[in-house]
């Protein structure tokens, strides 16, 4: 079912995840085109949140969503109210859109032309840090980079991605020669 959010926003079914935010007329690059809006939380209620959500997760994977945003260092929005259609941007690796703090409230804003019918994008811009692997991104984009990462952190990914394949390589290279000196025949002389 479509659900038209604004003049210039249409809510319906996603190719990269359930639902997503469409343009419903050509936008132009530099519009604010919603807010953020949600229920101000600690910190703490954030990871207590996201803990619930994992663990809903684990029996049906749909419930595997929160949406939770950074406000500043001691506070998040909680997204998951009734209103807050904001809550369904997707994210993607080659964003259109990106979100914009001012004054204490978050925007979405185009970050160049959409065309009619085009989804809405932004980076969500997850830290690489030790739960990045539990963030697969979906986005299809060329340039994915295969995890839902804050762009200046896909450097930190490709080196540690390099590093594994090294170790990879060189482990199937130790297990060859093991191989091969083990599968030899030496005699002895006497």
């Amino acid at each position: 079912m479509n659900s038209a959010v604004n003049d210039c926003l249409l809510i319906k079914k996603s190719p990269i995840h359930n639902k997503g935010v469409f343009a419903r007329n050509n936008i132009a690059s530099n519009v604010k085109l919603i807010e953020y809006i949600g229920r101000k939380v600690t910190k703490k209620e954030s990871r207590e949140i996201e803990k619930k959500a994992i663990s809903l997760s684990i029996t049906d994977k749909s419930l595997a969503r929160t949406y939770i945003f950074k406000l500043d260092d001691d506070f998040d929005i909680d997204g998951d109210v009734e209103g807050n259609d904001a809550k369904y941007f997707n994210h993607s690796c080659n964003p259109n859109a990106k979100y914009l703090y001012e004054h204490n409230r978050i925007w979405i804003v185009s970050i160049r032309n959409v065309r009619k019918g085009d989804e809405i994008t932004f980076n969500y811009g997850f830290g690489f840090d030790e739960d990045f692997k539990d963030h697969p991104c979906k986005c299809g984009a060329k340039n994915c980079a295969g995890y839902i990462l804050d762009e200046e952190d896909w450097p930190k990914l490709n080196r540690a991605t390099q590093q594994r394949r090294q170790r990879q390589q060189q482990e199937l290279s130790l297990e060859n020669e093991g191989a091969n000196k083990g599968g030899q025949r030496t005699s002895a002389s006497p």
